[in-house]
């Protein structure tokens, strides 16, 4: 075997038979589950095509296609950092086998994914990757060009096909980024992208980790009472966020990603009380990022009306790096809890 290919540069989890969901053979768009392991896959299959390129495999050597083309999704563009050049999300288009029948209604695969992996800290993407991580614990992920030039391919594709052929998707850093250009879609253009967002990070401190439910409330009561007092003159786009309802998947055991349970069973406690309207205004900002928010008027990422949140409840205590693993979300298991939240 060629060193590309020789088992001592190989991990199991880059290799789809081993580590991925080749199970699935025979995929049911109606269920969440299968939509959920497909969508993950592809969002694995950039993170491996750009494992292909730093190992130089080429050709069979390459072990990204598999990840989505077993899935009948076939990358057209590679959609790449413009300083590293490295491969950052890809354009998958789905081609199904000629002999497939029809899907049915309410069941249809998606035309395209657009697909964004996460931070990945290896010699070719470490720098690019973490100043991208930078800009968003500034609450200033729409200053990085990774923004710009992927909303840019986002809406030229929307231009050649239409909004309900198109879902977009990411990991980590890749799912921050797939949620601030869905946002923008929805806010300035009413396009409502189907978007799957796995282990979204939500960067501010990590309140879920706290074991007293009393602290937990008094901390963001704490919070939401101080930037109310400070976002007050800010317009709350809650009205044109609300029929945009993305799916979130996170784990309790994921402190990059877990805030989110709370941010939205803390709003549904702010709206059984009547007083979610302000708690939507004080919700924009964290503590991390609240100057840049009051000095440029930036909108926090995590402001959400609308979210199907989806918990992977399986055991995963001290076990940081499987909780924001991508791996996960592909799992044949039935600990999945899911909760629509929409708020006025």
């Amino acid at each position: 075997m060629s060193s590309n290919g020789s088992t001592t540069e190989l991990h199991r989890s880059e290799i789809f038979n081993e580590g991925g969901p080749y199970y699935l053979n025979d995929v049911d768009w109606t269920k969440l589950d299968h939509k959920r392991s497909v969508i993950a896959s592809l969002v694995k299959g950039v993170y491996i095509s750009e494992r292909d390129c730093q190992k130089g495999r080429t050709g069979h050597d390459e072990l990204g296609p598999i990840w989505s083309e077993f899935f009948h999704f076939y990358c057209i563009e590679n959609l790449k950092d413009e300083r590293d050049d490295s491969i950052i999300g890809a354009i998958f288009e789905y081609k199904p086998p000629k002999h497939r029948k029809p899907t049915t209604q309410g069941g249809a695969p998606p035309k395209y994914v657009i697909a964004f992996r996460g931070t990945f800290l290896k010699w070719r993407t470490m720098s690019r990757d973490m100043y991208t991580d930078t800009k968003l614990a500034l609450n200033a992920l729409t200053e990085s060009s990774r923004y710009r030039n992927s909303l840019e391919t986002v809406q030229a594709l929307i231009a050649k096909s239409t909004p309900n052929d198109i879902w977009l998707a990411g990991h980590s850093l890749g799912a921050a980024l797939a949620l601030q250009i869905g946002k923008t879609l929805a806010k300035h253009q009413q396009y409502n992208i189907v978007t799957y967002l796995f282990n979204p990070s939500f960067l501010s401190f990590p309140i879920e980790k706290i074991t007293s439910q009393g602290c937990k409330t008094a901390l963001r009561m704490a919070s939401a009472l101080i930037t109310l007092g400070l976002n007050a003159f800010n317009s709350d786009p809650n009205t044109l966020l609300r029929p945009w309802v993305p799916y979130m998947f996170v784990n309790k055991n994921d402190l990059l990603g877990c805030k989110y349970l709370g941010y939205f069973k803390y709003r549904e406690y702010m709206a059984s009380l009547g007083l979610d309207s302000a708690s939507s205004v004080a919700s924009r900002s964290s503590l991390i990022g609240l100057p840049l928010d009051v000095r440029d008027g930036n909108e926090c990422i995590h402001l959400l009306p609308s979210a199907y949140v989806v918990e992977n409840l399986t055991p995963m205590e001290g076990e940081f790096r499987r909780a924001h693993g991508l791996h996960q979300w592909w799992q044949t298991h039935t600990n999945w809890r899911i909760e629509k939240y929409q708020f006025p």
